[in-house]
């Protein structure tokens, strides 16, 4: 093993910035920021609809798209600084709305949702690739490339009205989808058949798709009343983990052999399900009562837990099994918020629930690899978001207001914020990056201060709803100081003309290489192969920032990637690695590599 870190020079440039932000894009009309993902660089994608005009660039520039009918869809990519990348738009004459979006390890990018008439999915100027409905709505999915640029573009759907609300994607470009449909559809979008027919109403669907498109297979359940699919997701071996709504009696087995369920009575009960990626059945449990409930995201961590969140009234028994947990709502005949975490065979580990004096709404839930579950959506009034016996109200400043919450792996509440102006005001989407880095979208009207705590960040809506997406600290905060650290290292080894040689560049991993004993470190920083080579690169590093007499207690680490000629290069290619969330004080910095002994700073910096 190689021992010896040949040259080190820290410069260490304090700034006192937003490293964390909130924009907005909109038009005169109701704009919508439905769905937001981020990559391992801190970009984040942004998809939603639109009608008439929309600058999509939130600083200073100009980027207008113009929707082709009453509502069109977007997809946009935003910097790690929410600059805009770049912005698409698909539609037809009519409506077009996108209901999921995901991001492969290849920058590759997936959207699914529905579509009227005939719609262009090509967003070029010089392409056309247009899709015609066969009923009132249709359900695609689509294929582009890391840089919005056009792969391929699918549709399948019967006569009625056909939906898809949510998509995943697996280590090898597969596609899985679930939504609703009626009457008999050809879920093979190719020349092929795979044609599945409803009991009566809306059916269930969980279909799979190749990386090109092409089907591979597609299941349906349901009843003789209504019964939806309403998200998906995926476990680290590749099963697939379904919820979605159901009345009546449901066989949730495809094979010639039955798994029923029944709902309490003839109104929504929620059915969670795992599948192999075969399609086969593993599993289905139930959550009922004699209301309403319905799930809104269901995601699964590494260890194969999954985490559900939605909406119940009334008392509401989560456990699936012959044992009972029962929740109940804080007012007979409104909405409270439930997040439920369930074992990899579908067993209860716990369930929460809280709420207001009124009905609050819950649209999405994201994790992050320690385990803690963040959600955003809405509510009126005052509503208690602690689910323990303590009380921990937010009270709205409108007709509804925007909130995020975060809590632990044992469901208890570790913060609330709010955000919102005089009128509604929604999250409808949450996800969380490898530094536990949150970033929503939504809509919002008026004049609203997305700061949540003593600062003020205002965006003023341009008409009605406008599209809002935002980034915020691990601790729920809008704006913090921040170091920013110039990092210059030699590593012992072979050179070239001064430089450090990167022949082996080929091998180095896509994703940080220190969650492993002796570091201990869980982000999620990745990258890729062609960054890798583009830049140089010859290793990941790990860094820590450190503080008092002996150096021993760290504030803040990272990792990042080393340049050839020594620079320590962040995420984004910038040479300054940024600390967020650290107040000014005294410094040292420790650089460590899997191949030689670390180093720190012969002494603190103090700024």
């Amino acid at each position: 093993m190689r021992n010896t870190i040949f040259t080190v020079l820290i410069f260490l440039l304090p700034t006192f910035s937003f490293a964390q932000w909130a924009k907005s894009i909109g038009g005169s009309s109701l704009d919508s920021g439905r769905r937001i993902v981020v990559d391992g660089s801190g970009n984040s994608y942004v998809a939603g609809s639109f009608p008439g005009t929309v600058d999509f660039d939130p600083g200073s520039g100009i980027y207008n798209l113009t929707s082709a009918g009453s509502d069109d869809a977007f997809f946009a990519k935003y910097d790690l600084d929410g600059s805009l990348v770049w912005a698409k738009s698909v539609g037809g004459s009519s409506s077009d709305y996108i209901y999921g979006i995901e991001i492969d390890g290849g920058g590759n990018i997936y959207i699914c949702g529905t579509y009227r008439n005939t719609v262009d999915f090509d967003p070029s100027s010089g392409g056309t690739f247009n899709l015609t409905s066969v009923g009132s709505s249709d359900v695609f999915f689509a294929k582009y490339d890391m840089d919005g640029n056009f792969v391929w573009a699918k549709s399948i759907g019967g006569t009625l009205g056909d939906y898809a609300n949510s998509l995943a994607v697996d280590v090898s470009g597969n596609i899985y989808i679930t939504g609703y449909f009626w009457n008999t559809v050809d879920f093979d979008p190719n020349s092929g058949a795979q044609l599945l027919t409803s009991s009566g109403e809306e059916d269930i669907f969980i279909a799979k798709y190749g990386s090109n498109g092409n089907c591979i297979w597609a299941n349906r359940f349901g009843s003789t009343f209504l019964d939806k699919g309403i998200s998906v997701a995926l476990d680290g071996n590749g099963n697939v983990l379904l919820t979605g709504t159901f009345r009546g009696t449901v066989d949730f087995d495809p094979s010639n052999s039955t798994n029923n369920l029944s709902s309490i009575i003839q109104l929504d009960d929620i059915f969670l399900a795992k599948y192999t990626s075969d399609g086969n059945f593993v599993w289905v449990g139930q959550i009922g009562s004699i209301s309403d409930q319905k799930p809104i995201k269901i995601v699964v961590d590494a260890g194969g837990n999954s985490y559900l969140t939605g909406t119940f009234e009334s008392t509401t028994d989560f456990d699936p099994s012959s044992g009972i947990y029962n929740l109940t709502s804080a007012y007979a005949g409104y909405d409270d918020i439930f997040i439920a975490k369930y074992a990899y065979d579908g067993s209860l580990i716990w369930a929460k629930g809280f709420g207001g004096t009124s009905s609050e709404t819950v649209n999405s839930m994201a994790i992050d690899a320690s385990g803690n579950s963040y959600v955003t959506g809405n509510f009126p009034w005052t509503a208690d978001f602690d689910p323990s016996s303590e009380t921990y109200n937010l009270t709205s400043a409108g007709i509804t207001d925007i909130f995020i919450a975060k809590y632990a792996q044992n469901g208890s509440l570790v913060w609330a914020k709010r955000v919102g102006g005089t009128s509604y005001d929604s999250g409808l989407d949450i996800a969380v990056d490898g530094m536990q880095n949150i970033y929503i979208t939504g809509y919002f009207n008026g004049t609203v201060d997305f700061d949540p705590d003593a600062g003020i960040n205002n965006l003023i809506s341009n008409g009605g709803y406008d599209i809002f997406f935002a980034k915020y600290l691990p601790d729920g905060s809008l704006s913090n100081s921040n170091v920013n650290a110039e990092i210059k290292i030699f590593l012992e080894g072979p050179f070239s003309g001064g430089s450090m040689t990167h022949t082996l560049d080929s091998s180095i991993p896509l994703v940080q290489p220190y969650s492993i004993s002796p570091w201990n470190y869980n982000g999620g920083e990745t990258t890729t192969l062609s960054f890798i080579t583009t830049n140089n690169i010859v290793d990941w590093v790990y860094i820590e920032l450190r503080t008092g007499t002996s150096a021993a207690t760290v504030v803040s680490k990272r990792a990042a990637l080393l340049r050839n000629d020594g620079v320590i290069l962040d995420l984004d290619g910038s040479t300054d690695i940024e600390f967020s969330g650290v107040s000014s004080g005294s410094y040292y910095i420790a650089v460590f590599h899997r191949n030689h002994l670390p180093v720190i700073s012969a002494s603190a910096v103090s700024f």
